[in-house]
């Protein structure tokens, strides 16, 4: 659940109430003024009335850990103000801001006298532990990447503007300034960057990044809860808005497949392994179907068929689903075999259906004995001539493909997904490959 700023009501009334009273004392401070440092005492606080201040701690070996960049409504100082102790961090001026500067001793005063206030507050205090408590849920369970989307979100959200395309972060940040709030190096971070433009999750606009449009991450956001609670009609409800409203099934799908990660790494980590996560894997599953149903397409496509299934002795089929309804998406015709499929079962398959692809999928490892056993019987069958086979998965790897026969090779959705807009931008079934998701 991505958080939003609780400042535009609460806070103004704070803002209002100290410049009603004449108790502080407003100042522009372009970018780059340090308003306090970390460890000193707190004479002033700093209420945010335009702009952006940005918070920061400087560990004993050098290392900065960003904290946040913050808009309108936001007090410094008020957290170690009220704890009676030293400023906790640095903050300094990211983009020119207008401030209102206050003592501790008159915020005192206008809390005691004046209760709404004081709730005002004390509503912006219990935002900041849910902030911080969402912090460290992110550290022990989310990867670099997931930590960088919530990010991402965040900064758009509190800095952001609604464009035709997306929202357009108003902030000129570098990799190396999401990196130290996302906790990461400069170097993974861009990475990952690259990798989240390459799904079409944001995209950049001269110096400024854009993110998928706010009601679209709201969509993606609830059904993604509704997925971890293993609640299979609200997860449904959330997948019809989807396609309502007409958002990217490829983010649809990046969804349910980081909610079925976190959903196994936090049954590992409380040593519950396969107890939450057979239950939201299962939900994920219905998912699927239920938006495959709708994109089907006829047998015999215009682009061609392709017959998808994972093979022998292998149960999982998330990934089998993911790469069916994008492949059903982009015109082909798809015959879903299901799981624990035979070598036989493959081929007779192709035969019936005159398929040009045949798309298999593994996270068991396919040995060197199966894959002879495999390319014996496909080459009797006589379809590698006519057929185009790819394999993908953790039980595949390009050096096995080859020796089964197959033409293409890839290991993740991700590469999945490019190889379908190749496919259907080109009108031609030369190489496919399903994803690998482990659950």
């Amino acid at each position: 659940m991505s958080l939003d700023m609780p400042t535009t009501f609460d806070m103004n009334h704070i803002i209002n109430q100290i410049e009603g009273q004449h108790l502080g004392v407003e100042k522009r401070f372009r970018r780059g003024k340090v308003l306090f440092w970390q460890d000193n005492p707190v004479n002033s606080l700093f209420l945010v009335k335009s702009g952006t201040v940005k918070t920061y701690t400087l560990s004993e070996n050098g290392k900065n850990r960003t904290y946040g960049i913050w808009g309108r409504g936001t007090i410094l100082g008020i957290t170690s103000h009220y704890l009676n102790e030293n400023h906790l961090n640095t903050a300094y001026v990211f983009q020119t801001a207008d401030i209102l500067i206050i003592s501790p001793e008159d915020m005192n005063l206008l809390v005691t006298k004046d209760p709404a206030s004081a709730l005002s507050l004390v509503r912006y205090l219990a935002y900041f532990v849910k902030v911080f408590l969402r912090e460290v849920d992110a550290l022990s369970f989310l990867d670099v990447e997931e930590r960088l989307k919530r990010n991402l979100e965040s900064l758009a959200y509190q800095h952001g503007h609604n464009t035709s395309d997306g929202i357009e972060i108003d902030l000129n940040v570098t990799h190396e300034e999401i990196a130290e709030l996302t906790s990461a190096n400069r170097t993974t971070i861009t990475a990952h960057l690259n990798n989240l433009k390459k799904q079409g999750y944001l995209w950049s606009a001269g110096r400024h990044l854009v993110i998928v449009p706010h009601d679209q991450i709201r969509i993606l956001e609830n059904l993604s809860e509704a997925v971890q609670a293993a609640d299979i009609m609200e997860a449904n409800r959330w997948a019809g808005r989807v396609i309502q409203e007409n958002v990217d099934l490829v983010k649809l799908l990046d969804v349910l497949e980081r909610t079925v990660r976190e959903a196994g790494a936090r049954d590992i980590n409380q040593g519950q392994k396969n107890l939450k996560v057979g239950a939201v894997a299962e939900v994920a599953r219905t998912v699927l179907e239920n938006i495959l149903t709708q994109f089907a397409q006829p047998r015999q496509s215009p682009l061609g068929v392709v017959v998808i299934g994972t093979v022998q002795g292998d149960s999982h089929d998330l990934g089998k689903l993911m790469a069916s309804i994008l492949l059903t998406r982009a015109g082909f015709g798809v015959v879903d075999l299901g799981t624990n499929v035979g070598w036989e079962q493959f081929a007779d398959a192709v035969h019936e259906h005159q398929a040009s692809v045949l798309a298999m999928s593994s996270s068991i490892t396919v040995d060197q004995q199966q894959q002879k056993f495999a390319r014996n019987i496909f080459e009797k069958s006589g379809f590698l001539g006519q057929a185009t086979m790819v394999v993908g998965g953790a039980g595949f790897s390009k050096d096995n493909a080859t020796l089964l026969g197959a033409e293409g090779y890839a290991g993740s959705v991700i590469d999945t997904v490019e190889l379908v807009k190749n496919l259907s931008q080109h009108k031609l079934a030369s190489h496919f490959a399903t994803g690998n998701i482990d659950f």
